[in-house]
């Protein structure tokens, strides 16, 4: 819990997005309260609701939206169903790039522009159809071609190392794991304690929580999920050129003269 001198650097922290709300309280009145629906839907009822309960019944809770969600998306229902479309382009891009190319390195490519296209779309769907984010659309873009690029190329890596099993482990663990402790649907720190940190280390948290920056905080707190997604871009480029060197050369062969040699692909 933290403290603040006055309203304004309450208001500051919600912009910065330190804290998702603030409780102000002024000595002989009721308490007013400062939420941030752009931030979390559910965090802001919950402060409105401490402050209707600390206020007399005869008083009204005066309740400020200092970063308020689109008009067109209130609840955020846009931004927290977008976590699964964002995986499952993911596990479709690897699909369907295993079908046609083997060679790790042309996959990894292929994925790279499927998650710009992806990212254009995903972003004209969010940004411009249900209105469920605010900003710069190319902006917006780009965060969800990062998104799916980190999905895609773990995937990929994990597919071309560890063949079908590896692919199936990672999109698992994605789906399992990463969908639900994204905290999309309340707040990352609304999930029991160490569940939250997993879940914003792995890409479908993160996307959530660069987004919601990009979008409608003028990208405070940016920093940590943007390289969480590009340490897991360079995880799956590495696991594909590992897996290209590797393919690169065959095993040692006898030939028929009793002499061994190396069979380069």
């Amino acid at each position: 819990m933290q403290r603040y001198d006055d309203q304004p650097a309450a208001e500051r922290a919600i912009r910065d997005r330190e804290v998702y709300g603030a409780l102000v309280v002024r000595p002989g009145g009721p308490p007013s309260v400062l939420t941030a629906s752009a931030a979390s839907p559910a965090v802001a009822q919950i402060l409105t609701q401490m402050g209707q309960q600390m206020s007399a019944p005869a008083d009204a809770t005066a309740v400020r939206d200092v970063v308020p969600a689109p008009a067109d998306d209130p609840r955020g229902a846009g931004l927290s169903t977008s976590v699964l479309p964002l995986i499952l382009g993911g596990v479709l891009a690897t699909i369907v790039l295993d079908r046609l190319t083997s060679r790790p390195l042309r996959r990894a490519v292929a994925v790279v522009v499927f998650a710009g296209a992806s990212g254009l779309v995903i972003g004209l769907v969010l940004h411009v159809w249900l209105g469920a984010l605010e900003g710069s659309y190319w902006t917006v873009s780009g965060v969800a071609a990062l998104g799916v690029a980190a999905l895609g190329l773990t995937l990929t890596g994990l597919h071309a190392l560890l063949g079908a099993p590896g692919m199936g482990l990672g999109a698992a663990t994605m789906m399992l794991l990463g969908n639900p402790l994204s905290g999309m649907s309340s707040a990352p720190e609304m999930l029991p304690t160490g569940w939250s940190t997993i879940g914003q280390l792995l890409p479908p948290g993160a996307f959530g929580s660069l987004v919601r920056s990009a979008s409608f905080f003028d990208g405070a707190r940016s920093g940590g999920p943007l390289l969480v997604l590009l340490a897991w871009i360079l995880l799956g480029l590495a696991m594909c050129w590992t897996a290209h060197a590797r393919g690169r050369v065959a095993p040692e062969v006898e030939s028929v003269d009793g002499e061994r040699h190396l069979v380069v692909a």
